[in-house]
């Protein structure tokens, strides 16, 4: 009687214990398919051709940043693109010229265009709040927020003549210190150490056969890390130099410390007596660089071919055709790295793990 009982018993809790696994697999089953059709179902924004200006950035990652102009407003609003939740980040009466978050997306610079030559900086934090604000005389501006610091960043300020001023803003604090460099597209590759091209001509962003500086601007002390070098590009922590003639060119990536992790080389096209420079983002979490790449060598300017859109490793070296036949347009990856804005006004979104693009915008 006791070993019938007992046998019961483990039938019993068998049994639960069948129907518990039964029950967290279906329960696992639901959340990734739940996952999955929210990936899937990206929701346009449908809006009036006269009111959209354009996608500005990522406000994280399942929202964007949508600049509008509505009865002589310009008006920021945050968009989920899951659930077409629109809401209203920032307004002004005078025309948002760009969009630009810090590198952990606390903060967003809010450019402004007060007249021709006169502009309004407004930090915000994540809740709209007004950080710090500033006007500056300038007829064009150059942004470098710093990844090694997040609330500071290098704003460029040029004159109509292309003379010009380079300045570090603490957002926090609330300070501007004057900066003396030599070259006005500078970039951060430490807390305190800007890395530049030092061309003979401060108009141009690139020249051929540039030596690569690193310079503390603390101590002023400067360092030569390459010569030769036609492009300068920072990306998040990490910066990369591109050398090339008008055929083939070669990227090399530099970290923190200076050292090369990987270079590929690729077919280049050439512009104004260097290479061409196509759209490009990296992904750090995953050390993956995004590109476009020509199918055919040439002038830029001339060039009526397609590019390839790639994707290169920076830690096995790899290179992998992720898109092939497409123009060469803006890209900017989410936070997460899994979905990417596309086109001229970020009017489109591509999906990584799908390979696919969508639309983002509707008009009207």
């Amino acid at each position: 009687m006791k070993c019938l009982k007992y046998k019961q018993m483990w039938v019993l809790l068998l049994c639960m214990m069948l129907i518990s696994c039964q029950h967290s697999k279906e329960e696992i089953s639901l959340q990734t398919q739940k996952q999955n059709n929210e990936e899937q179902q990206i929701k346009p924004l449908t809006i009036k051709g006269a009111s959209f200006y354009s996608v500005a950035d990522w406000f994280d990652n399942e929202r964007v940043l949508v600049i509008e102009k509505q009865d002589q407003q310009f008006q920021l609003y945050t968009y989920n693109i899951y659930t077409s939740e629109k809401e209203l980040f920032y307004s002004s009466k005078h025309q948002i010229v760009s969009v630009k978050p810090s590198p952990d997306y606390h903060y967003f610079l809010i450019h402004t265009a007060l007249s021709d030559e006169k502009a309004e900086l407004v930090f915000l934090d994540k809740s709209g709040k007004e950080i710090y604000t500033l006007e500056m005389n300038s007829y064009d501006l150059h942004f470098a927020w710093n990844s090694f610091m997040p609330n500071e960043l290098l704003i460029t300020n040029f004159s109509r003549n292309w003379t010009f001023s380079t300045s570090r803003v603490n957002v926090e604090k609330g300070t501007v210190t004057s900066l003396l460099l030599s070259q006005p597209f500078a970039y951060w590759v430490g807390k305190n150490e800007v890395a530049y091209l030092n061309t003979s001509n401060e108009s141009q962003e690139f020249v051929a056969s540039s030596p690569l500086i690193i310079e503390n601007i603390d101590n002023k002390q400067k360092q030569q890390v390459t010569s030769n070098v036609s492009v300068l590009k920072n990306i998040q922590s990490m910066f990369f130099v591109l050398k090339g003639n008008n055929e083939m060119g070669e990227y090399t990536f530099y970290k923190k410390n200076h050292r090369q992790p990987h270079t590929f080389r690729t077919r280049m096209l050439s512009s104004y007596g260097g290479p061409f420079v196509p759209y490009y983002q990296l992904d750090e979490s995953k050390q993956m660089f995004y590109t476009y790449v020509p199918q055919q060598t040439g002038e830029m300017d001339s060039y009526k071919g397609k590019f390839d859109f790639i994707e290169f490793s920076l830690e096995t070296g790899e290179t992998n055709t992720v898109m092939e036949d497409v123009e060469n347009v803006p890209i900017k990856l989410s936070p997460n790295g899994k979905l990417s804005l596309m086109g001229y006004q970020f009017e489109r979104i591509f999906t990584f793990n799908q390979n696919k693009v969508n639309t983002l915008v509707r008009i009207l």
